[in-house]
């Protein structure tokens, strides 16, 4: 359907730059009023409208309705208008299927008002009756057209009354029913709609291994891609016309790509100032950490000297750094398959050591509501005991591990972004383990459950070891038994 609007489309815009061109070079009919080939265009546009020749008002509408609706087709692919605009198209179906039945009694009860009332001017003709029973259903109707009927005012009152209750209160109650239900079995499924749209829109959006490069660039740089049209209908090897689609594409991706270089040059050298201030905020917030130095176990001189090596060599190192940054940006701007960031090659799984943090947070946790209050009220917030559990990971260090880059060997520290990973996925498990005590109440954990859990946990890692052990020393092998409480394990991941 897409397809076609936009057919229909380039077709109007063509003709209206064809009228565009024929009119602006006519000489103009009034030199004072219209003197440029703007003004000559407008001008004859008025002319011909008022004259009845052409109407461009229509093709300018015409135009305008397309380029709204093609808006509204692309609004589909959004998370915020997608499912609604969905919902509309389906209540537009379910609406037209009504607009049947509705069109049909109305036909029934003209036809049956020319037959019975004929004798009335209003309904002499049929079209005449139609329009009636129309004007009835929309609210608008006038019983003394029946003041004159032979038979009796009150038939004629009377069918016209039984008109009004059809379309007013049943018809009307029926579309507002039918509509209603049809959104209350859309509206749970609002995700599912979005994802649908997304989904039927992949084919159209999928880039092609051998004319995407016609389809590639964006206005006004897609003219250059018309001399090269010639030799894409004239390449019939299908290898070497997607090489030659692919070199087209970089060599047309360089006018977007010079701009983005030049924005990218430009905001490193302007956020660099503040990247050396921060830098030396942190080393100093570090240098004031005893927790920090003896985590990554560095003397107090070093840092010193670490900070003020910094401050004086920062400026030329970040200055450096923007050589080697702009390298990788060109880099990735031309890489076609590149890893991301999050996407390590393997699931991110919780570790025994992580199971061991959340277990001694709970057990503290634990001792101390029963020590407040009896072991009466055994729940905490969920919050308050994730930030617990991000303390004891050391989560906050592995950020900053991550942004400024860690003060040792990455031999001798374990990857900040696994770490951080790992915190996120025990938050998820933690915040579907909460509860809410009451209508808008802040979620809360029930330690004691959390606890049952984790011991749960334990028992079936146990077993699965043992499991795991049996098997190696049936082939022979011998290997350790690491237990729930161990904090030394050759593979720390369930």
């Amino acid at each position: 359907m897409e397809d076609s609007i936009d057919i229909l489309l380039a077709a109007l815009v063509v003709w209206w730059q064809i009228l565009y061109v024929n009119w602006s070079s006519q000489e103009s009919p009034d030199p004072q009023m219209a003197s440029n080939p703007e003004a000559v265009f407008i001008f004859l546009s008025f002319l011909k409208k008022e004259s009845g020749e052409f109407h461009f008002d229509i093709l300018l509408a015409s135009i305008t309705s397309l380029f709204l609706f093609r808006f509204i087709r692309m609004l589909r692919l959004t998370r915020m208008f997608g499912p609604m605009i969905s919902m509309v198209e389906k209540m537009v179906y379910d609406l037209g299927t009504f607009l049947i039945i509705w069109v049909i009694q109305l036909f029934t009860l003209s036809a049956i008002a020319v037959l019975v009332f004929g004798e009335l001017d209003a309904y002499k003709k049929p079209v005449d009756a139609l329009l009636i029973m129309f004007e009835t259903a929309m609210g608008n109707w006038d019983l003394s057209i029946y003041d004159d009927l032979h038979i009796g005012p009150i038939y004629g009152k009377i069918f016209h009354i039984f008109a009004i209750i059809l379309n007013l209160i049943v018809l009307v109650n029926l579309v507002i029913a039918i509509l209603a239900d049809t959104y209350s079995f859309l509206a749970s499924r609002s995700l599912g709609l979005y994802y649908d749209g997304v989904i039927s829109r992949i084919p159209a959006y999928k880039f092609d291994n051998k004319y995407g490069g016609l389809i590639f660039i964006a206005p006004p740089f897609n003219l250059l891609v018309l001399p090269l049209v010639p030799f894409y209908l004239l390449i019939e090897n299908e290898v070497t016309l997607k090489s030659f689609n692919i070199i087209v594409c970089k060599i047309l991706f360089v006018p977007y790509a010079t701009i983005y270089t030049c924005v990218f040059i430009v905001f490193n050298l302007v956020m660099a100032p503040f990247g050396y201030l921060v830098a030396i905020f942190n080393k100093f917030k570090m240098l004031c950490s005893s927790r920090v130095m003896k985590a990554f176990k560095r003397s107090t001189g070093t840092l010193v000297v670490d900070l003020l090596v910094f401050t004086i060599c920062g400026p030329v190192m970040l200055l450096c750094s923007q050589v080697t940054d702009l390298f990788y940006f060109v880099l990735h701007l031309y890489s076609w398959k590149l890893k991301k960031l999050n996407d390590q090659g393997k699931i991110c799984l919780i570790t025994i050591e992580d199971l061991i943090v959340v277990e001694t947070v709970t057990k503290a946790e634990l001792a101390r509501l029963y020590k407040e209050n009896g072991g009466v009220d055994l729940s905490v917030p969920v919050a308050k005991f994730v930030v617990q559990v991000r303390d004891k990971m050391d989560v906050p260090m592995a950020l900053t591990n991550l942004v400024f880059g860690p003060h040792v060997s990455l031999k001798e520290l374990p990857d900040p972004l696994e770490k951080i990973k790992r915190y996120n996925l025990i938050k998820k498990v933690l915040s579907r383990q909460s509860y809410k005590s009451e209508e808008g109440a802040k979620p809360s954990l029930n330690l004691k459950l959390l606890e049952y859990h984790l011991k749960e946990l334990r028992v079936k890692i146990d077993c699965t070891m043992i499991g795991l052990m049996s098997d190696k020393k049936i082939k022979g092998g011998k290997q350790s038994l690491p237990t729930f409480e161990d904090d030394e394990r050759d593979d720390p991941e369930i």
